[in-house]
């Protein structure tokens, strides 16, 4: 019930955490930066993500498949515990900012500027869905969670909360009078 501090080698900036477990967790950083812990985060091992991209999001499906995006539309996955990291694509014109899997098929991305990315093929191929730039002139997009298939949530800038019930095909703003950067979104329920 405390904190341990931990460290690592590197002093890299990260940007994001993700954990599978109480004890398997990745985290993401500047200049293609991806460690792993076996051991609930009291040491950490770099691994080779094979890019010089700032890395901004990264999630496993399991303990073997997982999906790391940044920079320069940088979308990387793995199939072996982050052993190997493949460069799956890379598409100059989006900063990719987080990778969700809602399942083991279906999988989104949010980019900065506001495209929402999805696979129904578990990864193997992906494809811009929707644009949050039709709904919203603010074009700084940071978080986005799912509930389910159908129910998500995307914060951004000038304290855009968007939400969309049919699984990110329409957005409707839910924020008023808010105007600093949001960073993340997360529910732990339907209500909260």
């Amino acid at each position: 019930n405390s904190w341990i501090n931990s460290s690592m080698k590197d002093k890299e900036y990260l940007n994001d955490v993700y954990f599978l477990d109480e004890n398997n967790g990745w985290t993401v950083g500047s200049l293609g930066v991806i460690f792993n812990t076996i051991d609930g985060g009291v040491t950490w091992n770099p691994q080779n993500s094979e890019t010089n991209e700032n890395l901004y999001g990264i999630y496993f499906i399991d303990e073997n498949n997982g999906f790391a995006v940044g920079q320069s539309g940088v979308i990387l996955r793995t199939t072996d515990q982050g052993e190997n990291w493949l460069l799956q694509y890379q598409n100059e014109s989006d900063n990719l900012m987080e990778v969700i899997f809602i399942d083991e098929l279906n999988g989104y991305i949010l980019s900065h500027e506001g495209n929402i990315w999805h696979t129904n093929s578990g990864g193997d191929s992906w494809f811009v869905m929707s644009s949050l730039s039709q709904v919203s002139s603010c074009q700084s997009y940071k978080g986005m969670f799912f509930m389910d298939i159908n129910h998500c949530w995307v914060v951004g800038a000038c304290g855009n909360i968007f939400c969309s019930s049919n699984g990110g095909f329409n957005w409707r703003q839910q924020s008023e009078g808010y105007y600093e950067t949001l960073k993340s979104v997360d529910f732990v329920d339907d209500d909260n």
